[in-house]
């Protein structure tokens, strides 16, 4: 066989590989895109329309206003939007931000206890994520007018894909214990910068083993014993990775006040100034027009054993 020849066989059998490759990501995609459903939920919360085609028409279909605000919810590992705190957080946003409501259901994957395999999906499944948020765009959703909550698993899935759609095109998402594991120690993940993902990203945190350890959002909330455990932890789902989505539905009407630092808590570099007055963990009671005094730096706040978990109720009701 000659020099020439040989190249030619080499060459060859390299497109095959990669058009094998490509036909095998191109199948992937499409099934994922297939499998993974857009609940969406009208002013009573309740589910009028399932996308999962990039030909739906989602403003026919659905019945949002394309000027009005879009709230995505996305899951965690081994949850549904059947999941408690979500259908508790529907409501939530009816009557605190209105517009409409989409339920992001990758159930068909999450519903696995391989956790490392969904880890290894995670591309595909954000692919549909990114995918529908310019389908939103394109029906002339507005970006600034998008809030994603992400829990876990599903808060890297937020996070990544805002960052993919365009950075800081997103009005505001909020991650609740973004997953840790499988992104931390993996750079493609663990060297991007979160508040690319959006104009505004709160990044919340109640476990020091199952949630991220990176600090780096426009605030990074640190809840209970510091970010770290939970007195109101107990089995699964609520230990205190899992109470973060909780916390957080409460503080719809609770507010979970900021706190100084307290001394049991790490060493930080990234303590405020000064604390804004009112300023509270979520979606309510965090004014976004202080955001340029409050980026980057981490703030602390009390949890309790007892819904609605901002207080002490045992206390309280002895007095």
């Amino acid at each position: 066989m000659t020099e020439s020849e040989m190249l030619k066989k080499v060459f060859t059998f390299g497109l095959i590989i990669l058009l094998s490759f490509e036909l095998v990501v191109a199948k992937n995609s499409s099934e994922f895109e297939s499998n993974i459903f857009f609940e969406f939920y009208n002013e009573r919360s309740e589910l009028t329309y399932t996308s999962n085609s990039l030909g739906d028409d989602l403003v026919s279909g659905s019945g949002c206003n394309p000027s009005e605000n879009v709230a995505i919810i996305v899951h965690g590992w081994l949850e549904s939007c059947k999941t408690t705190w979500i259908q508790e957080m529907i409501p939530n946003l009816n009557d605190h931000r209105g517009g409409c409501i989409i339920c992001m259901n990758y159930s068909a994957y999450s519903k696995t206890f391989d956790y490392f395999g969904l880890v290894s999906e995670f591309s595909f499944i954000d692919d549909v994520l990114v995918n529908k948020l310019h389908q939103l765009v394109q029906e002339e959703f507005i970006p600034e007018k998008i809030f994603i909550f992400g829990f876990s698993f599903g808060g890297q899935l937020a996070l990544e894909a805002g960052r993919r759609f365009g950075k800081k095109l997103i009005g505001r998402i909020d991650a609740c214990e973004a997953a840790g594991p499988g992104f931390d120690s993996n750079r493609t993940y663990s060297m991007e910068n979160p508040m690319e993902s959006a104009k505004f990203v709160q990044c919340i945190h109640s476990s020091y083993d199952k949630g991220t350890t990176k600090r780096n959002c426009h605030q990074n909330w640190h809840l209970g014993n510091c970010g770290l455990t939970q007195i109101a932890a107990g089995p699964y789902p609520l230990g205190s990775h899992g109470l973060c989505p909780y916390f957080y539905n409460s503080a719809f009407t609770n507010p979970f006040h900021a706190i100084p630092k307290p001394e049991n808590c790490p060493t930080s570099d990234r303590l405020p100034p000064i604390i804004p007055d009112g300023m509270a963990m979520g979606y309510v009671f965090n004014d976004l027009s202080l955001v340029n005094e409050t980026v980057g730096y981490d703030y602390y706040a009390h949890t309790f054993k007892r819904k609605p978990y901002h207080l002490d109720i045992d206390l309280f009701n002895k007095n």
